[in-house]
């Protein structure tokens, strides 16, 4: 529900091997209230300068190439399983921090209820748009999906980079990493 120049701003950041991140300025994590006792307890363990680091960190997706998500504020994992060229089973973890406190955990466990299961305010959204680009998909239309927008002349996806919010770096970065990882070890007329 935030407005666009709010995504825009979020930044996104990738790294070489079609890994990356969405919220590298806020993301929709970055205003939750405070866990009373967390914060201390970062200090007691790790000083406070580095807890400091670890909760200003609000990455809106983490994604490690091919297919984990990582949101860190809420300590949630999914994975995304391909079962067919059609199917993909999403499984979702929530995960307990090392002697946090139980409000963190609630806090996850609601929010991904509320977000990812198929009776949520969010998810049946998400899945009926996944439906729909699945049909897309398979119309004898166009033969290409346009993944363009914000497209840099000559990008190089072996080096970190940190762009617009809204660019498609991150899925062209993912379709490089996928061509370059399915060819590697193959001759190229160049090498022949």
């Amino acid at each position: 529900m935030s407005p666009y120049d709010f995504f825009e701003g979020m930044g996104i950041r990738t790294w070489p091997n079609g890994h990356g991140h969405t919220g590298v300025n806020h993301s929709i994590h970055s205003d939750y209230s405070a866990i009373p006792g967390y914060f201390e307890a970062l200090c007691d363990s790790y000083g406070e300068e580095k807890a400091k680091a670890i909760l200003d960190e609000n990455r809106h997706n983490t994604v490690y190439f091919p297919n984990i998500m990582i949101k860190g504020p809420i300590q949630q994992l999914r994975v995304f399983i391909p079962i067919a060229a059609d199917r993909t089973v999403v499984e979702s973890y929530i995960y307990r921090l090392v002697d946090a406190p139980d409000e963190l955990t609630a806090r996850t466990a609601m929010y991904n209820r509320m977000i990812n299961a198929p009776t949520s305010i969010v998810g049946h959204d998400d899945l009926e748009m996944y439906e729909r680009a699945q049909e897309g998909l398979m119309v004898d239309g166009l033969e290409w999906v346009n993944i363009q927008r914000l497209i840099e002349e000559d990008e190089d996806f072996e080096v970190e980079a940190v762009e617009n919010g809204t660019t498609e770096r991150q899925m062209r970065n993912q379709f490089h990493a996928w061509v370059k990882f399915m060819t590697m070890g193959q001759k190229t007329e160049a090498a022949e």
